[in-house]
């Protein structure tokens, strides 16, 4: 099943929504409810979209671009790598106070300031790259064109 957020309702229950699908959503009494109705959800969704001619996409990555194996999560990189590829897409390092770096863009204006730490939890790093106005595949693609570095 597709990754998906479930929001405790006021009246009770749980409104679920299904974020690499926007417009899909269900709602369920309980927990268990909510999640088997979501899942006729998504699938009449996606044969929609199908039915329209549409891309479907991916949930969040199912292929991991750099061996073509299926994973749930990015791939663990080093801060260096993290601060060299937001370079790459026209980020240039603007301040560093503690173990945190500002970065900012010009054209189109961005500004992302990150922990500069030896890992970064996925769900942050997953966070950066949106706010840096990429998505997974093109983070992905600007880590495959770094120079190897230096030891």
């Amino acid at each position: 099943m597709r990754q998906v957020i479930l929001i405790p309702d006021e009246t009770g229950g749980y409104v679920v929504k299904v974020p690499s699908l926007p417009g899909c959503y269900s709602q369920g009494e309980s927990v268990d409810e909510a999640l088997a109705n979501v899942k006729e959800a998504i699938e009449l969704h996606m044969e929609d979209m199908q039915a329209a001619g549409e891309e479907v996409p991916l949930d969040v990555p199912r292929r991991n671009p750099l061996t073509g194996g299926l994973v749930a999560k990015l791939p663990v990189i080093s801060a260096g790598e993290r601060i060299r590829a937001l370079e790459k897409a026209g980020f240039y390092v603007a301040r560093q106070k503690g173990s945190h770096i500002t970065l900012r863009r010009d054209n189109p204006p961005g500004r992302v300031t990150v922990p500069n730490h030896k890992t970064m939890k996925p769900g942050t790093l997953n966070r950066v790259i949106k706010d840096a106005g990429l998505n997974v595949d093109e983070f992905v693609d600007l880590l495959r064109t770094l120079p190897p570095s230096p030891n």
